[in-house]
Protein backbone atom coordinates (compact mmCIF):
# COMPACT_ATOMS: atom_id res chain seq x y z
CA UNK A 1 0.00 0.00 0.00
CA UNK A 2 2.79 2.22 1.04
CA UNK A 3 4.30 1.80 -2.34
CA UNK A 4 1.48 2.63 -4.36
CA UNK A 5 0.82 5.75 -2.20
CA UNK A 6 4.73 6.77 -3.24
CA UNK A 7 3.79 6.18 -7.11
CA UNK A 8 0.74 8.01 -6.85
CA UNK A 9 2.84 10.79 -5.05
CA UNK A 10 5.66 10.78 -7.51
CA UNK A 11 2.89 10.63 -10.57
CA UNK A 12 1.26 14.26 -9.53
CA UNK A 13 4.89 15.65 -9.30
CA UNK A 14 5.26 14.62 -12.77
CA UNK A 15 2.03 15.84 -13.96
CA UNK A 16 2.69 19.43 -11.61
CA UNK A 17 5.71 19.55 -13.77
CA UNK A 18 4.32 19.55 -16.80
CA UNK A 19 1.29 22.30 -15.95
CA UNK A 20 -1.01 20.00 -16.53
CA UNK A 21 -2.25 19.92 -12.47
CA UNK A 22 -2.88 22.97 -12.11
CA UNK A 23 -4.11 23.97 -15.34
CA UNK A 24 -7.35 22.41 -16.81
CA UNK A 25 -7.46 21.44 -20.87
CA UNK A 26 -7.31 24.16 -23.65
CA UNK A 27 -11.18 24.04 -23.90
CA UNK A 28 -14.53 25.97 -23.18
CA UNK A 29 -15.02 23.55 -20.20
CA UNK A 30 -11.51 25.28 -18.11
CA UNK A 31 -13.17 26.91 -15.26
CA UNK A 32 -10.62 29.74 -14.86
CA UNK A 33 -6.81 27.87 -15.14
CA UNK A 34 -6.40 27.01 -18.98
CA UNK A 35 -3.52 25.24 -20.19
CA UNK A 36 -3.21 25.69 -24.32
CA UNK A 37 0.51 25.01 -24.30
CA UNK A 38 2.32 22.21 -26.84
CA UNK A 39 -0.41 22.91 -29.07
CA UNK A 40 0.88 24.32 -32.24
CA UNK A 41 -1.46 26.95 -31.94
CA UNK A 42 -0.67 29.75 -34.52
CA UNK A 43 -3.43 32.36 -32.35
CA UNK A 44 -4.86 32.73 -29.41
CA UNK A 45 -7.75 30.47 -29.02
CA UNK A 46 -11.48 32.58 -28.69
CA UNK A 47 -13.47 29.73 -27.61
CA UNK A 48 -12.08 29.96 -24.05
CA UNK A 49 -14.52 30.80 -21.04
CA UNK A 50 -14.34 34.73 -20.91
CA UNK A 51 -14.04 34.43 -16.93
CA UNK A 52 -10.71 32.94 -17.20
CA UNK A 53 -7.34 34.13 -14.54
CA UNK A 54 -4.49 32.22 -15.82
CA UNK A 55 -3.89 31.35 -19.73
CA UNK A 56 -0.86 29.46 -20.53
CA UNK A 57 0.14 29.78 -24.41
CA UNK A 58 3.80 28.39 -23.67
CA UNK A 59 5.66 26.52 -26.69
CA UNK A 60 3.26 26.83 -29.83
CA UNK A 61 3.69 28.70 -33.45
CA UNK A 62 2.09 32.05 -32.40
CA UNK A 63 3.95 35.22 -34.56
CA UNK A 64 1.61 38.21 -33.85
CA UNK A 65 -0.30 39.36 -30.82
CA UNK A 66 -2.92 42.23 -31.20
CA UNK A 67 -5.60 43.68 -29.05
CA UNK A 68 -8.59 41.31 -30.49
CA UNK A 69 -6.89 38.50 -29.21
CA UNK A 70 -7.47 38.96 -25.44
CA UNK A 71 -10.20 41.65 -25.11
CA UNK A 72 -12.80 38.87 -24.43
CA UNK A 73 -10.14 37.53 -21.47
CA UNK A 74 -10.55 41.12 -19.22
CA UNK A 75 -10.01 39.13 -15.79
CA UNK A 76 -6.46 37.08 -16.70
CA UNK A 77 -3.76 37.45 -14.18
CA UNK A 78 -1.18 35.57 -15.54
CA UNK A 79 -0.68 35.41 -19.18
CA UNK A 80 2.61 32.78 -20.56
CA UNK A 81 3.57 33.01 -23.88
CA UNK A 82 7.18 31.61 -23.73
CA UNK A 83 8.47 29.77 -26.33
CA UNK A 84 6.22 30.79 -29.30
CA UNK A 85 7.43 32.95 -32.43
CA UNK A 86 6.49 36.04 -31.09
CA UNK A 87 7.68 38.58 -33.72
CA UNK A 88 5.32 41.78 -33.33
CA UNK A 89 2.89 43.17 -30.35
CA UNK A 90 0.86 45.51 -32.30
CA UNK A 91 -0.37 48.31 -30.29
CA UNK A 92 -3.15 48.31 -27.35
CA UNK A 93 -2.44 44.39 -27.08
CA UNK A 94 -2.92 44.25 -23.16
CA UNK A 95 -4.66 47.24 -22.62
CA UNK A 96 -8.12 45.55 -21.42
CA UNK A 97 -5.32 43.50 -19.19
CA UNK A 98 -5.83 45.54 -15.96
CA UNK A 99 -5.89 42.65 -13.25
CA UNK A 100 -2.91 40.95 -14.90
CA UNK A 101 -0.01 40.32 -12.33
CA UNK A 102 2.03 38.06 -14.48
CA UNK A 103 3.17 38.57 -17.89
CA UNK A 104 6.14 35.85 -19.64
CA UNK A 105 7.25 36.35 -23.04
CA UNK A 106 10.60 34.79 -22.56
CA UNK A 107 11.75 32.61 -26.27
CA UNK A 108 10.53 34.85 -28.53
CA UNK A 109 11.22 36.65 -31.65
CA UNK A 110 11.05 40.19 -30.39
CA UNK A 111 13.54 42.93 -31.39
CA UNK A 112 11.67 45.88 -30.18
CA UNK A 113 8.45 46.66 -27.87
CA UNK A 114 5.91 49.61 -28.59
CA UNK A 115 6.28 52.59 -26.39
CA UNK A 116 2.31 52.00 -25.18
CA UNK A 117 2.50 48.37 -24.96
CA UNK A 118 2.21 47.82 -20.91
CA UNK A 119 -0.10 50.94 -20.71
CA UNK A 120 -2.91 50.14 -17.99
CA UNK A 121 -0.90 47.16 -16.41
CA UNK A 122 -0.53 49.27 -12.98
CA UNK A 123 -0.84 45.62 -11.31
CA UNK A 124 1.89 43.96 -12.95
CA UNK A 125 3.91 42.01 -10.90
CA UNK A 126 6.24 39.90 -13.05
CA UNK A 127 7.53 40.69 -16.64
CA UNK A 128 9.43 38.04 -18.41
CA UNK A 129 10.86 38.86 -21.67
CA UNK A 130 14.21 37.16 -21.55
CA UNK A 131 15.85 35.04 -24.40
CA UNK A 132 14.59 37.57 -27.25
CA UNK A 133 16.42 39.80 -29.71
CA UNK A 134 15.76 43.32 -28.32
CA UNK A 135 18.19 45.55 -29.29
CA UNK A 136 16.66 48.91 -28.49
CA UNK A 137 13.79 49.99 -25.74
CA UNK A 138 11.28 53.13 -25.57
CA UNK A 139 11.99 55.42 -22.87
CA UNK A 140 8.91 55.50 -21.33
CA UNK A 141 8.33 51.38 -22.33
CA UNK A 142 8.06 50.88 -18.51
CA UNK A 143 6.18 53.86 -17.24
CA UNK A 144 3.20 53.22 -14.74
CA UNK A 145 4.51 49.92 -13.95
CA UNK A 146 4.49 50.95 -10.36
CA UNK A 147 3.60 47.50 -8.81
CA UNK A 148 6.49 45.55 -11.15
CA UNK A 149 8.95 43.50 -8.40
CA UNK A 150 10.54 40.94 -11.18
CA UNK A 151 11.81 42.08 -14.39
CA UNK A 152 13.81 39.68 -16.79
CA UNK A 153 15.58 41.81 -19.86
CA UNK A 154 18.53 39.35 -19.91
CA UNK A 155 19.72 37.53 -22.63
CA UNK A 156 18.78 40.32 -25.77
CA UNK A 157 20.61 42.21 -27.61
CA UNK A 158 20.57 45.45 -25.69
CA UNK A 159 23.46 47.97 -26.61
CA UNK A 160 22.16 50.52 -24.57
CA UNK A 161 19.64 51.68 -22.04
CA UNK A 162 17.55 55.56 -22.67
CA UNK A 163 17.99 57.69 -19.86
CA UNK A 164 15.18 57.80 -16.81
CA UNK A 165 13.84 54.14 -18.49
CA UNK A 166 13.57 52.50 -15.07
CA UNK A 167 12.20 55.58 -13.02
CA UNK A 168 8.92 54.37 -12.79
CA UNK A 169 9.90 51.36 -11.31
CA UNK A 170 9.67 52.04 -7.30
CA UNK A 171 9.26 48.78 -5.90
CA UNK A 172 11.75 46.55 -8.38
CA UNK A 173 13.04 44.12 -6.06
CA UNK A 174 14.68 41.98 -9.07
CA UNK A 175 15.98 43.53 -12.48
CA UNK A 176 18.20 40.91 -14.58
CA UNK A 177 20.40 42.78 -17.62
CA UNK A 178 22.58 40.18 -18.05
CA UNK A 179 23.73 38.41 -21.41
CA UNK A 180 23.42 41.61 -23.52
CA UNK A 181 25.01 43.70 -25.47
CA UNK A 182 25.39 46.34 -23.50
CA UNK A 183 28.63 48.82 -23.33
CA UNK A 184 27.66 51.43 -21.04
CA UNK A 185 25.14 52.59 -18.37
CA UNK A 186 23.62 56.27 -18.35
CA UNK A 187 25.07 58.02 -14.51
CA UNK A 188 21.12 58.37 -14.11
CA UNK A 189 20.21 54.77 -13.64
CA UNK A 190 23.12 53.94 -10.66
CA UNK A 191 20.45 55.56 -7.64
CA UNK A 192 18.07 53.22 -9.81
CA UNK A 193 20.12 50.04 -9.52
CA UNK A 194 21.42 50.95 -5.90
CA UNK A 195 17.94 50.68 -4.48
CA UNK A 196 16.88 47.29 -6.29
CA UNK A 197 17.50 43.98 -4.17
CA UNK A 198 18.76 41.94 -6.87
CA UNK A 199 20.23 43.06 -10.01
CA UNK A 200 22.52 41.33 -12.85
CA UNK A 201 24.35 43.11 -15.14
CA UNK A 202 27.15 40.32 -15.77
CA UNK A 203 28.55 39.09 -18.83
CA UNK A 204 27.95 42.29 -21.21
CA UNK A 205 30.90 43.76 -23.74
CA UNK A 206 31.07 46.84 -21.06
CA UNK A 207 33.58 49.61 -22.68
CA UNK A 208 35.58 51.21 -19.75
CA UNK A 209 35.80 54.23 -21.94
CA UNK A 210 34.67 57.70 -21.18
CA UNK A 211 31.11 56.81 -21.31
CA UNK A 212 31.45 54.82 -18.51
CA UNK A 213 33.28 57.58 -16.36
CA UNK A 214 30.26 59.38 -14.74
CA UNK A 215 29.19 55.95 -13.67
CA UNK A 216 32.71 54.72 -12.23
CA UNK A 217 32.39 57.72 -10.13
CA UNK A 218 29.93 56.75 -8.29
CA UNK A 219 30.37 53.13 -7.71
CA UNK A 220 31.50 52.74 -3.89
CA UNK A 221 31.87 48.96 -3.76
CA UNK A 222 28.85 48.58 -1.84
CA UNK A 223 26.12 46.80 -4.08
CA UNK A 224 26.73 43.48 -6.00
CA UNK A 225 26.04 44.93 -9.39
CA UNK A 226 29.78 47.11 -9.50
CA UNK A 227 31.82 43.68 -9.31
CA UNK A 228 29.74 42.10 -12.25
CA UNK A 229 31.18 44.75 -14.67
CA UNK A 230 34.14 43.63 -16.31
CA UNK A 231 35.84 45.85 -19.22
CA UNK A 232 35.24 44.07 -22.84
CA UNK A 233 37.76 46.86 -24.29
CA UNK A 234 39.49 49.06 -24.72
CA UNK A 235 42.47 46.80 -24.96
CA UNK A 236 44.43 47.57 -22.04
CA UNK A 237 41.71 47.24 -19.53
CA UNK A 238 40.45 44.39 -21.14
CA UNK A 239 39.49 41.53 -18.49
CA UNK A 240 39.44 44.31 -15.38
CA UNK A 241 37.03 44.54 -13.19
CA UNK A 242 35.70 48.12 -13.67
CA UNK A 243 35.26 48.48 -9.38
CA UNK A 244 38.52 47.05 -8.58
CA UNK A 245 40.85 47.29 -11.21
CA UNK A 246 39.91 50.15 -12.59
CA UNK A 247 40.67 53.62 -11.96
CA UNK A 248 38.69 56.58 -13.31
CA UNK A 249 41.50 59.34 -14.68
CA UNK A 250 39.36 62.20 -16.16
CA UNK A 251 42.26 63.79 -17.84
CA UNK A 252 42.87 60.89 -19.83
CA UNK A 253 41.62 60.54 -23.32
CA UNK A 254 40.40 57.01 -22.70
CA UNK A 255 38.98 58.78 -19.06
CA UNK A 256 40.57 55.40 -17.61
CA UNK A 257 43.32 53.88 -16.58
CA UNK A 258 44.07 50.35 -15.14
CA UNK A 259 45.12 51.22 -12.07
CA UNK A 260 43.40 50.50 -8.83
CA UNK A 261 43.63 53.14 -6.14
CA UNK A 262 41.90 51.94 -2.40
CA UNK A 263 40.47 54.17 0.49
CA UNK A 264 44.38 54.45 2.13
CA UNK A 265 45.67 56.79 -1.24
CA UNK A 266 47.99 53.99 -2.65
CA UNK A 267 47.21 52.71 -6.64
CA UNK A 268 48.20 49.55 -8.10
CA UNK A 269 49.29 49.65 -11.34
CA UNK A 270 50.92 46.60 -11.36
CA UNK A 271 50.75 43.84 -14.31
CA UNK A 272 49.20 46.37 -16.53
CA UNK A 273 51.50 46.28 -19.90
CA UNK A 274 52.05 49.83 -19.53
CA UNK A 275 55.23 51.82 -21.06
CA UNK A 276 54.56 54.99 -19.30
CA UNK A 277 53.29 56.14 -16.00
CA UNK A 278 49.52 57.03 -16.15
CA UNK A 279 48.32 60.46 -15.44
CA UNK A 280 45.21 61.64 -14.08
CA UNK A 281 45.25 59.18 -10.47
CA UNK A 282 44.89 60.97 -7.38
CA UNK A 283 47.31 63.87 -6.87
CA UNK A 284 47.46 63.30 -3.20
CA UNK A 285 48.47 58.99 -3.72
CA UNK A 286 51.29 58.25 -0.77
CA UNK A 287 51.58 54.87 -2.96
CA UNK A 288 52.45 54.14 -6.57
CA UNK A 289 52.94 50.54 -7.32
CA UNK A 290 53.91 50.37 -11.32
CA UNK A 291 55.39 46.50 -10.81
CA UNK A 292 55.59 44.42 -14.04
CA UNK A 293 55.38 46.70 -16.93
CA UNK A 294 56.88 47.42 -19.71
CA UNK A 295 58.03 51.01 -18.61
CA UNK A 296 61.76 52.04 -20.45
CA UNK A 297 62.28 55.72 -19.56
CA UNK A 298 61.65 58.16 -16.72
CA UNK A 299 61.45 61.61 -16.57
CA UNK A 300 60.51 64.22 -14.38
CA UNK A 301 57.08 64.46 -15.75
CA UNK A 302 56.23 61.46 -14.85
CA UNK A 303 55.69 62.29 -11.24
CA UNK A 304 55.48 65.90 -10.83
CA UNK A 305 51.66 66.11 -10.28
CA UNK A 306 52.28 63.20 -7.26
CA UNK A 307 54.91 65.08 -4.49
CA UNK A 308 53.08 63.26 -1.72
CA UNK A 309 54.41 60.06 -2.93
CA UNK A 310 56.28 57.87 -0.19
CA UNK A 311 56.71 54.61 -1.82
CA UNK A 312 57.25 54.18 -5.52
CA UNK A 313 57.26 50.46 -6.95
CA UNK A 314 59.43 50.37 -10.31
CA UNK A 315 60.12 46.58 -10.26
CA UNK A 316 60.68 44.35 -13.40
CA UNK A 317 60.23 47.16 -16.37
CA UNK A 318 62.14 47.25 -18.82
CA UNK A 319 64.28 50.67 -17.23
CA UNK A 320 67.33 51.58 -19.03
CA UNK A 321 66.60 55.43 -18.49
CA UNK A 322 66.10 57.65 -15.95
CA UNK A 323 66.55 61.79 -16.75
CA UNK A 324 67.57 64.67 -14.92
CA UNK A 325 65.79 65.66 -12.19
CA UNK A 326 63.20 62.24 -12.60
CA UNK A 327 62.59 62.22 -8.68
CA UNK A 328 63.28 65.84 -7.80
CA UNK A 329 60.08 66.77 -6.32
CA UNK A 330 59.18 63.71 -4.61
CA UNK A 331 60.61 64.78 -1.10
CA UNK A 332 58.18 62.73 1.07
CA UNK A 333 59.77 59.63 -0.66
CA UNK A 334 61.32 56.82 1.81
CA UNK A 335 61.05 53.97 -0.12
CA UNK A 336 62.28 53.75 -3.63
CA UNK A 337 62.20 50.03 -5.54
CA UNK A 338 63.85 49.76 -8.90
CA UNK A 339 65.14 45.82 -9.04
CA UNK A 340 65.09 43.46 -12.29
CA UNK A 341 65.68 46.85 -14.81
CA UNK A 342 68.13 47.62 -17.32
CA UNK A 343 70.04 49.92 -15.72
CA UNK A 344 73.91 50.39 -16.70
CA UNK A 345 74.81 53.58 -14.17
CA UNK A 346 73.00 56.11 -12.16
CA UNK A 347 73.08 59.62 -12.74
CA UNK A 348 75.21 61.94 -10.12
CA UNK A 349 72.09 63.75 -9.26
CA UNK A 350 69.59 60.94 -9.59
CA UNK A 351 68.70 61.09 -5.78
CA UNK A 352 68.78 64.90 -5.25
CA UNK A 353 66.15 65.98 -3.33
CA UNK A 354 65.46 62.51 -1.08
CA UNK A 355 66.75 63.66 1.70
CA UNK A 356 63.64 61.11 3.75
CA UNK A 357 64.54 58.06 1.65
CA UNK A 358 65.38 55.27 4.06
CA UNK A 359 65.07 51.94 1.67
CA UNK A 360 66.68 52.36 -1.96
CA UNK A 361 66.31 48.87 -3.93
CA UNK A 362 68.62 48.88 -7.54
CA UNK A 363 69.60 45.16 -7.28
CA UNK A 364 69.17 42.96 -9.95
CA UNK A 365 69.86 45.47 -13.11
CA UNK A 366 73.25 45.84 -14.94
CA UNK A 367 74.83 48.61 -13.29
CA UNK A 368 78.67 48.45 -13.68
CA UNK A 369 79.76 51.72 -12.12
CA UNK A 370 78.40 54.19 -10.11
CA UNK A 371 79.22 58.11 -9.06
CA UNK A 372 81.26 58.88 -6.44
CA UNK A 373 78.76 61.10 -4.84
CA UNK A 374 75.97 59.64 -6.33
CA UNK A 375 74.47 58.94 -2.58
CA UNK A 376 75.05 62.45 -1.43
CA UNK A 377 72.96 63.97 0.98
CA UNK A 378 70.57 60.93 1.59
CA UNK A 379 71.15 60.95 5.36
CA UNK A 380 68.36 59.43 6.46
CA UNK A 381 68.86 56.34 3.97
CA UNK A 382 68.90 53.10 6.33
CA UNK A 383 68.76 50.11 3.28
CA UNK A 384 70.91 50.27 0.53
CA UNK A 385 70.22 47.03 -1.98
CA UNK A 386 73.27 46.99 -4.99
CA UNK A 387 73.53 43.52 -5.07
CA UNK A 388 73.20 41.53 -8.53
CA UNK A 389 74.62 43.69 -10.65
CA UNK A 390 78.21 44.02 -12.67
CA UNK A 391 80.07 46.98 -10.16
CA UNK A 392 83.84 46.09 -10.47
CA UNK A 393 84.75 48.50 -8.34
CA UNK A 394 83.52 51.61 -5.68
CA UNK A 395 84.93 55.14 -5.98
CA UNK A 396 86.57 56.16 -2.74
CA UNK A 397 83.79 58.06 -0.29
CA UNK A 398 81.07 56.60 -1.83
CA UNK A 399 79.16 55.33 1.24
CA UNK A 400 80.30 58.50 3.61
CA UNK A 401 76.53 60.48 3.91
CA UNK A 402 75.13 57.27 4.71
CA UNK A 403 75.55 58.04 8.74
CA UNK A 404 72.18 55.74 9.58
CA UNK A 405 72.52 52.89 7.02
CA UNK A 406 72.25 49.27 8.64
CA UNK A 407 71.75 47.27 5.61
CA UNK A 408 74.26 47.26 2.79
CA UNK A 409 74.11 44.26 0.20
CA UNK A 410 77.16 44.36 -2.25
CA UNK A 411 77.01 41.01 -3.12
CA UNK A 412 76.93 38.76 -6.25
CA UNK A 413 78.52 41.83 -8.38
CA UNK A 414 82.20 42.10 -9.73
CA UNK A 415 84.36 43.44 -6.96
CA UNK A 416 87.49 42.54 -7.21
CA UNK A 417 89.10 44.73 -4.27
CA UNK A 418 87.53 47.58 -1.89
CA UNK A 419 89.02 51.04 -1.48
CA UNK A 420 91.12 51.28 2.12
CA UNK A 421 88.49 54.07 3.03
CA UNK A 422 85.34 51.95 3.15
CA UNK A 423 86.45 49.49 5.84
CA UNK A 424 85.99 51.91 8.74
CA UNK A 425 82.17 52.74 6.87
CA UNK A 426 81.53 48.97 6.41
CA UNK A 427 82.58 48.44 9.70
CA UNK A 428 79.24 51.01 11.58
CA UNK A 429 76.65 49.07 9.29
CA UNK A 430 75.53 46.22 11.06
CA UNK A 431 73.99 44.15 8.35
CA UNK A 432 76.94 43.84 5.28
CA UNK A 433 77.07 41.59 2.52
CA UNK A 434 79.95 41.47 0.17
CA UNK A 435 80.34 37.45 -0.97
CA UNK A 436 80.06 35.94 -4.12
CA UNK A 437 82.29 38.60 -6.12
CA UNK A 438 85.57 37.63 -7.65
CA UNK A 439 87.63 39.24 -5.08
CA UNK A 440 91.58 39.09 -6.48
CA UNK A 441 93.70 39.09 -3.46
CA UNK A 442 96.65 40.84 -4.23
CA UNK A 443 98.33 44.46 -3.35
CA UNK A 444 94.95 46.45 -3.85
CA UNK A 445 93.53 44.58 -1.01
CA UNK A 446 96.45 44.55 1.09
CA UNK A 447 95.15 47.51 2.84
CA UNK A 448 92.03 45.87 3.47
CA UNK A 449 93.56 43.02 4.88
CA UNK A 450 95.51 44.85 7.10
CA UNK A 451 92.34 46.26 8.80
CA UNK A 452 90.54 42.86 9.22
CA UNK A 453 90.48 42.04 13.07
CA UNK A 454 87.55 39.14 12.75
CA UNK A 455 84.83 41.64 14.67
CA UNK A 456 82.86 41.87 11.71
CA UNK A 457 80.85 39.18 9.73
CA UNK A 458 81.49 40.32 6.44
CA UNK A 459 85.32 39.97 6.85
CA UNK A 460 84.48 36.28 6.43
CA UNK A 461 82.48 36.72 3.57
CA UNK A 462 85.60 37.37 1.25
CA UNK A 463 86.63 34.84 -0.80
CA UNK A 464 89.90 34.93 -3.21
CA UNK A 465 88.97 34.32 -6.52
CA UNK A 466 92.54 34.67 -7.49
CA UNK A 467 95.69 34.91 -8.20
CA UNK A 468 95.33 31.35 -8.61
CA UNK A 469 98.04 30.50 -5.83
CA UNK A 470 95.27 31.87 -3.42
CA UNK A 471 91.83 30.76 -5.35
CA UNK A 472 89.21 29.72 -2.59
CA UNK A 473 91.03 30.48 0.56
CA UNK A 474 89.41 33.10 3.02
CA UNK A 475 90.99 36.92 2.99
CA UNK A 476 90.47 36.81 7.05
CA UNK A 477 91.26 33.43 7.77
CA UNK A 478 93.82 31.77 5.12
CA UNK A 479 95.79 34.40 3.48
CA UNK A 480 98.41 37.00 5.77
CA UNK A 481 100.47 39.62 4.61
CA UNK A 482 103.51 39.44 3.17
CA UNK A 483 104.99 42.36 1.85
CA UNK A 484 107.97 40.62 0.29
CA UNK A 485 105.99 38.73 -1.99
CA UNK A 486 105.09 40.34 -5.75
CA UNK A 487 101.16 40.06 -4.44
CA UNK A 488 101.77 41.64 -0.80
CA UNK A 489 99.31 38.00 -0.10
CA UNK A 490 100.23 35.10 0.82
CA UNK A 491 98.63 31.77 1.81
CA UNK A 492 98.91 31.03 5.46
CA UNK A 493 101.09 26.84 5.41
CA UNK A 494 98.97 23.81 6.30
CA UNK A 495 96.45 23.70 7.94
CA UNK A 496 97.42 26.06 10.41
CA UNK A 497 95.00 28.96 11.73
CA UNK A 498 96.37 32.53 12.27
CA UNK A 499 96.09 31.76 16.35
CA UNK A 500 97.73 28.69 15.45
CA UNK A 501 101.24 30.51 13.93
CA UNK A 502 101.23 33.07 16.74
CA UNK A 503 101.31 30.25 19.47
CA UNK A 504 104.17 28.92 17.79
CA UNK A 505 106.29 31.64 17.57
CA UNK A 506 105.99 32.13 21.21
CA UNK A 507 106.58 29.05 22.06
CA UNK A 508 110.04 28.75 19.99
CA UNK A 509 112.32 30.91 22.66
CA UNK A 510 111.20 28.41 25.57
CA UNK A 511 112.17 24.71 23.36
CA UNK A 512 115.38 26.48 21.64
CA UNK A 513 117.47 25.82 25.05
CA UNK A 514 116.51 22.33 25.13
CA UNK A 515 117.05 21.53 21.60
CA UNK A 516 120.75 22.95 22.16
CA UNK A 517 121.66 20.57 25.20
CA UNK A 518 120.57 17.46 23.32
CA UNK A 519 122.51 18.02 20.11
CA UNK A 520 125.77 19.10 22.60
CA UNK A 521 125.67 15.61 24.51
Amino acid sequence: MAVKRTLILLLLIVLKDSGTTTSQPCSSSCPTDCYCGHRDLTSVPQNLPTNITSLDLRVNDITNLSHSDFSRYGNLEKLILSANEISMIKNGTFHNLTSLTILSLPINQLTTLPADMFQGLGNLQYLIISQNQLSVLPANVFKGLGNLETLFLNTNQLSSLPVGIFEDLKNLTTLRLNRNQLTSLPADIFPVLSSIANVYVNDNPWQCDCDMLSFKQLMTGRYAFESQITCAGPANLTGKGLLHDVQANPGDPGCFSSCSCDSLTGCYCGRRDLTGVPQGLPANITRLDLEVNDITTLSQSDFSRYRSLEKLYLAANQISVINNGTFYNLTSLTILYLPINRLTTLRADMFEGLGNLRGLYVMQNRISSLPANVFDGLVNLDTLFLNTNQLSSLPVGIFEDLKNLTTLRLNRNQLTSLPADIFPVLSSIANVYVNDNPWQCDCDMLRIKQMMTGSFEFESQITCAGPARLRGKNLLREVRVNRDKPNCLSSISGSWSLSQTKHAVLTVPLVWPLLVQIINR
